[in-house]
């Protein structure tokens, strides 16, 4: 059972227990209740209403017999009234029931109620004066059922419309029935036509308002012109005199208090219409607002998952990390498919208050140019402003922008600024090629600005800190060389100069002699503490990587390998930055197979691509090795990520490990 039938049957048994204060806890404070005894506004009258009918039929029960029609916010049913003892009460009901009742946050915030009349309805507190007033009450509810089905269906406006039309034609005897809806450039457009001959109008027609359809979308008053009294001129006056028209009445449609356009039917009789033609029109008008707030509403829901949908893609891109250029392409592509395929631009400011194009999306190529200085633009505007900025004309407008704007067809553009950090850094521009954009296009533009804002500080961010650990690593390089250095020419000589000296004592001292014993014991630890500093020189900065490049470096690094290692190490000498970080690459792949993978076999690859250093060593061990585990990967990813490059591990269990680096040279 759907939430709207659970709604209505709960108002149903709430009325049948007379419990008026759970009746009445079903409505919205301003709910609006239309009924045979007239309109009511708020909670209290329609209590009001529901204790009145109690005292007048007592004992009468509402029983649900059908749902007529259904939609999001809407549903229409039928009920019928079950009587009491028709000999103790002098009365029965044998109509039924329509209701159609819109629903907002689960409670009910109108409801308009029909009865239908039945000729074996005897009583006189139903207001029926007549049987012939009766049937005619029983055709017009009829034919307000009808439309509210197909409101509560959520059919398509045109055959709303066109249901509409011909509904009333039927009902108050019109030969041309019409629906106007009024447009925000002062104009009102035909949306539906019926006629008993040929309709004259073409669906879709447009006209300037005058001063009398000015005054009805105003004041949301309606409107008669009795026989013979059609002005001289007006929208669709010349059709109408064409056709004899004589006679005509308008009633406004009014959707969530402003008026939306005007139901209109027309006569060629001399004999006007009836007095209550209007209250008769405006009872359909008002299922044709219903219809028409629904059909806005569900569009409003299906724009904001769409708006939210653009954003969440633009947003992931922002979060993973994303280059500032794949973001800015992203921003214009969905915000342009978000607003029907209006074209998008983005500027940053320059620093003389220019606006480059740094991403452009829908547009022709000849509006990839910057925006120049000082020129009037919306560019200009939001730097002077620091706020969204609109041109809705460009034929108002005079300079070189508009100039250019009007070259290509452009009629309008809206700008939201973008902020970095609180500094102005650039917009966001929408283009209209049709005329002014929408009311809401700044606050629907300014969600994607922030999401470049955060791109571009993310951006900056990233910089900055590839920067600094860049500059942390060369540091430490330069330490690595600096040491190597100072123990090479000092520590090392003095070591050197120490182990010449020992063999010349021991020479001199000849075999057997006074502490020829000592000589040879100072001897072996000299030797022995020069190779432990060969060895500790040789893992600061090896000399064979600075002096023969990244080949000469794993070769050195090979010869220390006690497993097979097959090399194709390019012999072209890089920056010396790349050269270390790759030698480091393979020092710790190497160590890592030896050391952790129980590996028999390792192939080291190193070659030059344009810009770029490819960097693989694979082995054939154990494989499973767990990068975040252990500080020498996590290290590694450290420092290649400080030279800009990337870094990639593969290790399956049992199918070895490869370690793959890019990194730019």
């Amino acid at each position: 059972m759907s939430d709207l039938r659970g709604l209505v049957e709960r108002y149903l048994s709430a009325y049948n227990a007379r419990d008026l204060a759970a009746w009445g806890e079903l409505f919205h404070e301003d709910a609006m209740i239309r009924a045979d005894a007239g309109t009511m506004h708020g909670r209290q009258a329609a209590q009001a209403f529901a204790e009145g009918t109690m005292r007048a039929f007592p004992g009468v029960r509402a029983e649900l017999e059908r749902v007529v029609g259904e939609s999001d916010t809407t549903i229409a049913v039928e009920y019928r009234l079950v009587n009491p003892d028709e000999e103790r009460f002098g009365w029965r009901l044998a109509g039924t029931v329509c209701d159609v009742y819109d629903v907002r946050d689960g409670r009910i915030a109108s409801c308009r109620s029909y009865y239908l009349a039945d000729p074996a309805d005897k009583t006189a507190a139903v207001p029926v004066p007549s049987r012939a007033e009766a049937a005619r009450i029983a055709e017009e509810q009829a034919a307000l059922r009808r439309v509210a089905t197909l409101v509560a269906r959520g059919v398509a406006r045109r055959e709303l419309f066109a249901a509409v039309n011909q509904e009333i034609a039927q009902l108050i005897g019109a030969e041309q029935t019409s629906m106007m809806r009024f447009e925000p450039d002062d104009t009102m457009t035909l949306v539906a036509a019926w006629s008993s001959h040929e309709v004259p109008f073409e669906l879709g027609a447009n006209r300037r308002l005058d001063d009398t359809l000015r005054a009805v979308r105003d004041r949301g008053h309606p409107l008669r012109f009795e026989s013979a009294e059609l002005p001289e001129s007006g929208p669709f006056i010349e059709e109408a005199r064409r056709i004899g028209i004589r006679s005509s009445v308008g009633v406004p449609i009014v959707v969530e208090g402003r008026v939306w356009g005007v139901a209109f039917a027309a006569s060629t009789c001399p004999e006007p219409f009836p007095p209550d033609t209007e209250a008769r029109i405006a009872a359909f008008s008002e299922l044709v607002a219903t219809a028409i707030a629904n059909a806005q509403a569900r569009g409003e829901l299906r724009s904001l998952a769409d708006e939210q949908e653009a954003l969440r893609r633009v947003a992931t891109l922002v979060a993973g990390g994303a280059s500032p250029p794949e973001v800015f392409a992203a921003v214009t592509r969905q915000a342009s498919r978000l607003f029907g395929g209006q074209p998008m631009r983005l500027h940053r400011y320059d620093e003389e208050g220019g606006a480059p194009v740094v991403a452009l999306h829908g547009a022709p190529s000849s509006l990839d140019v910057t925006v120049p200085a000082n020129a009037d633009s919306v560019s200009w505007r939001i730097l002077q402003t620091r706020r969204p900025a609109r041109i809705d004309d460009y034929d108002d407008i005079e300079g070189p922008v508009a100039d250019q704007a009007r070259s290509v067809g452009l009629k309008a553009a809206v700008g939201a600024p973008i902020f970095v950090g609180g500094v102005l850094w650039g917009h966001l521009l929408a283009m209209s090629f049709d005329g002014p954009l929408p009311p809401r296009t700044e606050e629907r533009l300014a969600q994607f600005t922030e999401l470049v804002g955060t791109a571009v500080a993310n951006a900056d961010s990233r910089e900055e800190l590839t920067a600094s650990r860049a500059r942390l690593v060369a540091a430490a390089d330069d330490s690595r060389r600096r040491i190597q250095r100072d123990l090479h020419d000092g520590a090392q000589q003095r070591l050197m100069h120490a182990i010449l000296r020992l063999q010349l004592a021991r020479a001199a001292l000849g075999h057997g002699g006074p502490g020829t014993d000592l000589v040879e014991e100072a001897l072996q630890q000299a030797e022995q503490a020069n190779e432990d500093l060969r060895e500790l020189v040789h893992g600061i900065m090896p000399s064979a990587l600075a002096h023969g490049g990244l080949r000469a470096g794993v070769e050195a690094l090979a010869a220390h390998v006690d497993l097979p290692v097959a090399m194709d190490v390019t012999p072209h000498r890089l920056p010396a930055a790349v050269e270390t970080t790759a030698y480091f690459v393979v020092a710790e792949a190497l160590t890592n197979a030896v050391k952790h993978a129980g590996a028999t076999s390792v192939r080291v690859v190193a070659v030059d691509e344009p810009g770029a250093l490819r960097v693989e060593v694979r082995d054939d061990g154990a494989g499973g090795a767990d990068p975040a585990r252990g500080t020498g990967l996590v290290g590694l990813a450290d420092r290649v990520a400080a030279s800009g490059g990337s870094i990639a591990v593969t290790s399956r269990p049992g199918e070895g490990t490869t370690l793959a680096v890019t990194l730019p040279a």
